[in-house]
């Protein structure tokens, strides 16, 4: 899922590509918004790599939907959520196709990153329900490295869950609760083979850009707080909104 950011669409390309893999690996990309960065997209749209599956919804969409849309339009059995911040460890590929098809009931997969995740030191393997549950619930803060059992996700339906667009969780961490549901769908695991380098975040410099172009942000959209880098989801203030978000979560989860 790509929004605004067709230039760091082009370094990860310049990444994905080196694969050896042809037919075992597809790259999805899904753009979302028109503002910024159209001839890169351009440059993107017109690659003839045929492991490459894009799709230019023309139009600003909610960032959840567009995460649930790179799911619907791929073709494999399991998919990794990548950021457009992040790179692929090209090396860890093998590990990881060789773990999906060791455990096929497994419906999702938390893989190590560098930086976000890089406390997972053992592989964990829980059954499918509240074991599973109880284990990813909250583990899944970061979306790059995650990996879903593709027929489970779209089965879902997860666009329903717009409904709760008002619950601050729901807000900030669709996928927490996205991860909770498919715990109920197949067994979970945790990975220590690091899949994913994240790189700096650029949300500062996108803030930037828009106040210089007069664009503010939408009341609900990522921000920095004022006179600092501190996004606005990881105030305290936010913090106690997520928490009595989860809390609504839980009483519809149970």
């Amino acid at each position: 899922p790509t929004a605004n950011r067709g230039h760091m669409v082009l370094k990860r390309l310049e990444n994905l590509l080196k694969m050896f893999y042809d037919a075992e690996v597809e790259i999805a990309i899904s753009k979302n918004c028109n503002d910024y960065y159209q001839e890169e997209y351009d440059r993107v749209s017109r690659m003839s790599d045929a492991r490459i599956c894009y799709f230019d919804h023309g139009k600003a969409l909610r960032a959840s939907d567009n995460w649930i849309y790179t799911v619907e339009m791929a073709h494999g059995n399991y998919v990794v959520f990548v950021s457009d911040e992040d790179d692929v460890i090209i090396e860890a590929l093998e590990h990881y196709l060789a773990l999906l098809s060791q455990y096929p009931e497994a419906s999702l997969i938390r893989a190590r990153t560098k930086f976000q995740c890089a406390d997972i030191k053992e592989r964990l393997y829980k059954k499918k329900g509240l074991e599973a549950f109880s284990t990813e619930f909250l583990h899944q803060n970061y979306l790059s490295g995650l990996i879903v059992r593709r027929e489970d996700f779209v089965q879902e339906n997860f666009r329903k869950l717009n409904q709760f667009s008002d619950n601050y969780f729901f807000a900030c961490y669709a996928h927490e609760w996205w991860c909770a549901i498919l715990s109920k769908k197949g067994d979970y695991i945790e990975d220590p083979v690091t899949l994913i380098s994240e790189n700096e975040s650029l949300l500062a410099e996108e803030v930037e850009k828009s106040k210089k172009q007069g664009i503010e942000f939408k009341e609900g959209a990522e921000g920095l707080v004022e006179g600092s880098r501190l996004p606005t989801y990881a105030t305290y203030e936010a913090r106690l909104k997520q928490f009595r978000g989860y809390i609504d979560f839980i009483h519809y989860f149970m």
